[in-house]
């Protein structure tokens, strides 16, 4: 037999015929290396597939690809709205509507007729309210039509209190007090401007506005 069809044993320091795989002095198992290296540079030990080690690398590539795609999400939030920063407010024109806001602005649709302007920020009127208000006393305001919903008005700014009216999609009214606080809303004291209903309605919940700041 000549020395290039045999191999010394790791285990026991004796030459084996090429293709053995355990010792027969002791019984371990026998791993030959390959001489041809993988991707790393190092060889390959026998009866270990070339594609285990590509497809591990490949699942190495993708987990770093979505560490580095998640590092990236979270420092693009540090650009948004935080706790305790106040948006700025935006009026648009309908022409307008699909325009992509910059971090910390809030767009709202003018009504039609009005030009775009800016308008007071909007602000914590409430602790304890799931939503920034976007009105104050003296404004404006114009009851949303999306949804086509009337706001009721009532007696007190409270769920249960005696409901007064109502104020149609579409229909303005001033506010002359507030805020009043409850049930997590911001409440708002107004009066019709076409009907002369006088009481109070809440601005919204926590989906949407209810009640839309008019431009002056």
């Amino acid at each position: 037999m000549t020395p290039e069809e045999t191999f010394r044993c790791p285990h026991c320091g004796q030459p084996h015929p090429a293709g053995t795989t355990y010792c027969p002095i002791n019984g371990l198992p026998i791993e030959i290396t390959d001489t041809q290296p993988n991707l790393l540079g190092l060889p390959l030990k026998r009866g270990i597939n070339r594609w285990w080690v590509i497809g591990g690398a490949a699942v190495v590539g993708v987990i770093l690809c979505l560490a580095a795609f998640v590092t990236l999400s979270v420092l693009g939030d540090r650009n948004r709205i935080g706790p305790g920063q106040t948006p700025t407010v935006l009026v648009i024109q309908p022409s307008q509507v699909g325009t992509t806001p910059a971090p910390g602005v809030i767009l709202v649709t003018a009504t039609p007729g009005t030009q775009a302007t800016a308008v007071s920020e909007a602000w914590a009127a409430c602790p304890d309210a799931s939503y920034l208000s976007r009105l104050r006393v003296g404004d404006t305001t114009e009851v949303s039509s999306d949804p086509p919903l009337a706001n009721r008005v009532r007696s007190e700014p409270l769920m249960d209190a005696e409901v007064l009216g109502f104020i149609q999609p579409g229909e303005d009214a001033l506010v002359i007090d507030g805020p009043g606080c409850s049930n997590g809303w911001v409440w708002w004291k107004v009066q019709s401007k076409e009907t002369d209903v006088e009481g109070w309605t809440a601005e919204g919940d926590s989906s949407s506005y209810w009640l839309v700041p008019v431009v002056p």
